[in-house]
């Protein structure tokens, strides 16, 4: 991250190892978690929330699942819990990082604000995403020589990508556009130049 990454982190990453051991400093000169040095904060204590319930934030967000008490030592407090076990404590945060950013969500974010924060991270990123239809997921890989896009259609109607290449699956050739039926799985194959 400090060469100019950004990192999405969610709540209870890096609490433990491998061997499910709580991750420690013995000497307390750094905070419990793997993340805390790059999320600029750490968690003092979780708030695992019952099913079905659900928590304020600031920002008209609400939370799920999931709340804790998170202690910022760099990062900036994006928004805050404003009801139930930590109302008051931080509940998105953000980080600078050498010349990257971090930020850490302490709760399950309904789908909405969800949405809207990663499209504002990745904005601040630069990083331009291709509008999508709620349903479908995108998913981008680079090799060598091709680009390959994943495309997976969950909804019942088709959806269309742009692209020029060719469709594993099908085999056919894409000039343009591919159509991704409802329930399908595409895979566009794009040379790089």
């Amino acid at each position: 991250m400090s060469g100019g990454g950004t990192a999405i982190v969610t709540f209870f990453s890096g609490v433990v190892d491998d061997d499910d051991r709580i991750r420690v400093d013995p000497t307390g000169a750094v905070r419990p978690g793997a993340f805390s040095e790059l999320l600029g904060a750490w968690t003092e204590e979780y708030f695992p929330l019952l099913p079905g319930q659900q928590v304020i934030l600031s920002t008209g967000a609400t939370g799920s699942l999931w709340s804790e008490v998170a202690r910022p030592t760099t990062a900036s407090v994006l928004s805050t819990f404003i009801d139930g076990p930590v109302a008051g404590h931080p509940a998105v945060l953000s980080n600078s990082y050498g010349a990257g950013r971090a930020v850490y969500i302490a709760t399950a974010l309904d789908a909405t604000s969800f949405a809207a924060l990663m499209g504002d991270v990745l904005a601040d990123a630069r990083v331009a995403m291709p509008a999508m239809t709620v349903g479908v997921e995108r998913i981008v890989r680079v090799g060598d020589d091709a680009t390959f896009t994943f495309v997976i259609n969950h909804t019942v109607t088709d959806v269309t990508i742009d692209g020029v290449g060719s469709e594993l699956i099908t085999g056919l050739a894409v000039d343009g556009r591919m159509v991704v039926p409802g329930g399908s799985v595409r895979v566009l194959s794009e040379r790089l130049a």
